[in-house]
């Protein structure tokens, strides 16, 4: 019998899709960190996994992580507010971007890039931080097993119900 982790709450699925600056992070056997920007994300059809994409360019010890201990951590971040998410997961792993994938990553690049012009970036920027989608991204998929709100304040570290 299989268990499935329970999913996001409609409201965080939503928050973590867009006008978000997303980054993840993993660590290597002697706790050393990897981190690098994504370029968006989409959870699977049950709504159980989610799948972060980013470019494998410059991002070896980071995907090299994954391969070995397959834990993560993902941030979620609205530059305009700082509310902030965390998801963590243990099960990671790496896939090929796939054709229901670019529509996301898409989405996402525009949502962001909105999101920065607010705050007085141009358009340049968003194409220097999130490059578009090429042959060297890829997806990595796992199953939010904890959230923690990180927004600045007096509630920052806390669990969120997942």
């Amino acid at each position: 019998m299989t268990t499935l982790t329970p999913r996001l709450d409609d409201d965080t699925a939503a928050f973590i899709q867009q006008f978000v600056s997303i980054n993840v992070a993993t660590r290597n056997q002697e706790n050393r960190p990897a981190i690098s920007r994504a370029a968006g994300c989409r959870f699977t059809a049950d709504g159980h996994q989610l799948s972060i994409f980013l470019t494998s360019l410059h991002n070896q010890h980071l995907l090299e992580n994954i391969h070995a201990n397959r834990m993560l951590a993902v941030v979620f971040s609205r530059p305009s507010t700082h509310q902030t998410i965390q998801l963590k997961g243990s099960d990671a792993r790496i896939l090929a971007v796939s054709a229901e994938d670019r529509p996301a990553i898409a989405a996402y690049r525009q949502s962001f890039m909105q999101e920065i012009s607010r705050l007085g970036y141009p358009p340049a920027f968003c194409e220097a931080v999130i490059p578009p989608l090429d042959e060297h991204y890829v997806a990595i998929r796992f199953t939010p097993e904890r959230a923690y709100s990180q927004t600045p304040g007096p509630r920052a570290g806390q669990k969120i119900a997942i």
